[in-house]
C-alpha cells in the first residue's frame, strides 16, 4: 500500500508535466508542495524547516539554469541537483531520502530535465 501512496504523491510533485521544450523557463521551475512533501516523508518540524531552506537555495540554483546560456545548462542543472541531494542526505533518514531521491527524479524527467 506505501508504494501505491508513494506513486500517487510522485504525481502530485512531478505535476505531470512533459516538456518538450526543455528550453523553457517553466521546465526549471521546479516548486514542490512543501507541505505535501513533509507529509509524504514524514519529516518533524525541524525537517520541515530545514527542507524548506534546502528547497529555496535548490529553486535559486534552478532559475539560474533556466537564464544560462544553451552551452551551460546541462551543468548548471547537474550541479543544482548534486548539491540538493548532498543537503537533503543530511536532513532525511535513509528510507525518507530514497523516497525524496525517487521524487525528485521524476519531477526531473518529467519536465525533461534529466538525461539531457
Amino acid at each position: 500500500m506505501s508504494l501505491v501512496v508513494l506513486f500517487g504523491m510522485t504525481a502530485v510533485f512531478a505535476e505531470e508535466t512533459q516538456t518538450t521544450a526543455v528550453e523553457g523557463s517553466n521546465a526549471f521551475n521546479i516548486n514542490f508542495n512543501l507541505r505535501k512533501l513533509a507529509e509524504a516523508l514524514s519529516l518533524s518540524s525541524d525537517q520541515r524547516l530545514i527542507a524548506e531552506d534546502v528547497h529555496k537555495a535548490f529553486a535559486i540554483e534552478m532559475s539560474n539554469a533556466a537564464v544560462a546560456p544553451k552551452d551551460d545548462k546541462r551543468k548548471m542543472v547537474e550541479r543544482a541537483v548534486a548539491n540538493d541531494i548532498r543537503h537533503m542526505r543530511y536532513v532525511l533518514n535513509q528510507e525518507q531520502f530514497d523516497r525524496y531521491v525517487l521524487l525528485l527524479n521524476t519531477t526531473l524527467e518529467n519536465r525533461g530535465l534529466k538525461g539531457r
